[in-house]
């Protein structure tokens, strides 16, 4: 709940729908994907009204628990299970690819070496909307822009986010933007120590390095959570 961008993102929505609806919210932290099935009993045995899976890495224990738990309602941040999702679920999706269009043409603009890094959490159809995006919005700006991309395959190690960040600056890239969660605190970290431009993800990442983060691709995970929320407290649910 404190990653500086994904996670974080999530449970801010649920405290503004504690603060603004008067709902009670918790959470349960996975330190891995085995945590997933038994955090999902542990919020259901809470008798809990709604459960959410933050990511895409739950789909499978959220569709397990779903079944098992017909009655109960679940939703999912990044993933659609499409013509299968069942009644008691809710798969939320973003344009992300349109932010990132975005923060890839200031990206463009702002840089003097004409080369672009782009660092991914993990190489995954989620990630690849904000690199994809990132991209066409940068060579729609600068038509002779260059790309390092590498993906971390991680959502935690901050440590490789830096190391991967520094490497790119090393080869000329001069502005670099993370789809990575936690590995991003790496990124903005190198950025800072060496000056240079780094983008942020899913929240408004200025505040970690005002002097290098020069914009974030805000993803607002924390709105569409409020949003669901919401209907629910009305009445509406649109497994």
């Amino acid at each position: 709940v404190n990653d500086q961008s994904f996670n974080q993102s999530a449970w801010e929505g649920l405290q503004k729908a504690k603060k603004d609806l008067g709902v009670k919210v918790s959470y349960q932290e996975s330190k891995q994907d085995a945590d997933y099935q038994a955090n999902l009993e542990t919020l259901y045995d809470a008798k809990n009204d709604l459960i959410w899976g933050i990511g895409f890495k739950m789909a499978d224990a959220i569709l397990k628990a779903a079944k098992q738990n017909p009655k109960q309602k679940y939703a999912i941040i990044d993933f659609s299970f499409g013509d299968k999702t069942p009644p008691n679920v809710v798969g939320v999706m973003f344009k992300a690819e349109e932010g990132a269009f975005l923060a890839g043409y200031i990206a463009a603009k702002m840089s003097k070496t004409h080369t672009l890094g782009f660092v991914g959490g993990m190489n995954v159809p989620i990630i690849h909307a904000f690199q994809f995006g990132y991209k066409s919005g940068a060579t729609y700006a600068d038509p002779k822009v260059k790309f390092l991309e590498q993906f971390a395959e991680s959502f935690t190690d901050a440590a490789k986010g830096k190391a991967i960040t520094n490497q790119m600056f090393l080869k000329g890239a001069d502005v670099v933007f993370h789809a990575a969660g936690g590995v991003g605190d790496g990124v903005i970290e190198a950025g800072k120590e060496q000056n240079k431009m780094v983008i942020g993800v899913d929240r408004d990442q200025n505040y970690l390095a005002p002097k290098n983060v020069i914009t974030s691709s805000m993803k607002r995970v924390d709105n569409a959570i409020y949003h669901v929320v919401e209907g629910l407290k009305k009445g509406e649910f649109s497994g």
